[in-house]
């Protein structure tokens, strides 16, 4: 019989909450130094990137946050997905053996993150964009930028989770891509698309919102997959 992951709702309320906070905690480090423009006395050293956005301690403070999402959503599709496989229940779902996999994942998110958060400010610093730029550039970031990540997080966590309840049967399954609302064509294409648990599917991805796509085809993905026996 196929199973399905069951991933509460809250969970990617729950992981828009955490990049909300985030990405406010970090708007309120980068305009407390952030230069304006209007004020910039002749023959005075422009400021570096770096010297605003210290890259390695925002990677610090993000990768537990992605970790914590990953984690919990992970959980709760290896455990629905136990559930609903014959002669297996949650308990069998063993989310220790996942850690050091999920440890190293929210390490490399977190650093794409932010790697682009500094691109932009980046961008923005040889513009000599002032402070509101910068708080503009952070609302969009607070109202869009973080329940996108949240939901590609999600997705990508519970399609980990779905195919790590599978390898833990031991037993030789399949999966199987299914599209979630208003999919890119490029995941309708993949919809029904079988393949062996440990195979790639057509698009490269070894789930949905695989972190080996590109960003923009793994962005807002809300596919799943589900698994069965051979």
């Amino acid at each position: 019989m196929a199973a399905r992951p069951r991933v509460p709702a809250r969970l990617e309320r729950d992981a828009a909450r955490r990049m909300v906070a985030f990405f406010r905690l970090q708007r309120a480090a980068v305009l407390e130094h952030w230069p304006d423009p209007k004020q910039h006395r002749p023959g005075q050293r422009k400021a570096r990137v770096d010297e605003l956005f210290n890259l390695g301690r925002w990677d610090r403070v993000l990768t537990p946050e992605i970790n914590g999402i990953a984690l919990a959503a992970s959980v709760a599709a290896g455990t629905s997905v136990m559930a609903g496989l014959d002669e297996f229940s949650e308990e069998d779902y063993d989310s220790d053996l996942t850690l050091a996999w999920l440890a190293a994942h929210a390490a490399a998110v977190a650093a794409v993150i932010n790697s682009t958060t500094r691109a932009d400010l980046a961008t923005a610093l040889t513009a000599g964009q002032g402070p509101d730029d910068i708080a503009a550039l952070f609302t969009g970031y607070l109202t869009r930028r973080a329940p996108q990540i949240a939901r590609t997080e999600v997705t990508a966590a519970a399609g980990f989770g779905t195919r790590e309840a599978g390898q833990q049967t031991g037993r030789p399954m399949v999966k199987t891509w299914r599209t979630g609302s208003n999919p890119r064509s490029s995941h309708a294409r993949v919809d029904g698309e079988t393949v062996a648990l440990d195979d790639l599917f057509s698009n490269g991805a070894r789930w949905p919102g695989d972190s080996r796509l590109d960003t923009e085809d793994r962005a807002n993905c809300n596919c799943s997959m589900e698994i069965d026996t051979e």
